[in-house]
């Protein structure tokens, strides 16, 4: 096994600009719509959100981007900013950050609730370009909601002009064959390309780009 090397966040960011300018794929100009499928949660609070901030900050993350949180409790914009401010330690930034969270919006539904998703979809067609928007769904979410989750993103929420992509944490259940059965479950709604699979370890660091 190859061994981890432990990445700054100038290096990771090094990576992304690198990758980003130079894939053919990537259009600056386009609109994408970053979905955090369980955006209450620690992971979202301490490492996703701090993360998408960065990248806004800095520059990477495209121009026309709108962050859609998909959660079975009510958030307002106001409610996740007071979570989740504390972490991006960017209190000189205020005018930046107005502007960061300005691209954000929630969305309350069930997991398992195709009602739900279809309000979903309806809220990010309703967005700027929304119909055509390249679509990441991210699922900070147990796994046990995996199978609900990415079939009914599959069957409701995907872009049809844009491309969609799905990223999700391994591992993904508790032993080899629950990992196997959800495995070839996403295989059958996703093609190899739309889908991102990672550790948790490496997914906090955001060491790949997910945009293009």
């Amino acid at each position: 096994m190859a061994e981890q090397v432990a990445l700054s966040w100038t290096q990771v960011c090094g990576i992304l600009w690198e990758e980003l300018y130079q894939d053919n794929a990537f259009h600056q100009s386009d609109t994408h719509i970053f979905i955090i499928m369980g955006p209450s949660g620690d992971l979202a609070k301490k490492k996703i959100y701090p993360t998408i901030w960065w990248l806004f900050r800095i520059g990477l993350q495209p121009e026309d981007t709108f962050i859609v949180g998909y959660t079975r409790s009510g958030l307002t914009v106001a409610n996740i900013r007071k979570q989740r401010e504390p972490f991006f330690k960017a209190t000189p930034e205020k005018p930046k950050l107005e502007e960061f969270f300005a691209c954000n919006s929630y969305v309350a539904g069930q997991y398992d609730d195709t009602a739900s998703y279809e309000r979903l979809n309806s809220h990010m067609n309703a967005l700027p370009l929304g119909p055509q928007a390249n679509r990441l769904f991210y699922l900070a979410l147990p796994p046990t909601v995996y199978e609900a989750v990415t079939k009914n993103i599959h069957e409701t929420c995907m872009s049809q002009t844009g491309w969609n992509r799905v990223i999700v944490e391994k591992p993904f259940r508790r032993d080899l064959q629950s990992s196997d059965r959800l495995s070839n479950h996403i295989s059958s709604l996703f093609r190899e390309d739309q889908i991102t699979a990672w550790t948790t370890a490496w997914a906090r660091r955001w060491s790949r780009t997910s945009w293009c």
